[in-house]
């Protein structure tokens, strides 16, 4: 699927939990996603040779990982770096109304 869609596309089509790790061998890419309410577990560190490490329970990190991170929700990975691709927390536009306003409307 990876092949045919970028990660942001996937992520925006995928409706639910999930949480996942793909390799795309080709490239020789690693990319993970996490659902943006974060209900599934994913966790992230980076091995002692730099390499980074995904697990969905932090204890099969503890094995080559120091330091350990919950895959922050609503982001992808896509081999370099985090990027978000859906902010439930983003407000667009703010309104302000009165209260007589809101209480007859």
């Amino acid at each position: 699927m990876l092949d045919k869609f970028n990660i942001s596309e996937i992520c925006d089509t995928l409706d639910g939990e999930f949480a996942f790790v793909a390799y795309d061998k080709k490239n020789e890419v690693i990319t993970a996603a996490r659902d943006p309410m974060g209900i599934r577990p994913l966790f992230y560190g980076y091995c002692a040779n730099g390499a980074i490490a995904f697990a969905s329970e932090m204890k099969e990190l503890l094995k080559c990982c120091a330091k350990i991170y919950p895959f922050p929700p609503g982001y992808y990975y896509d081999g370099k770096d985090f990027f978000p691709y859906l902010k439930l927390y983003a407000i667009d536009e703010v309104k302000h109304t009165s209260l007589p306003d809101v209480l007859t409307n």
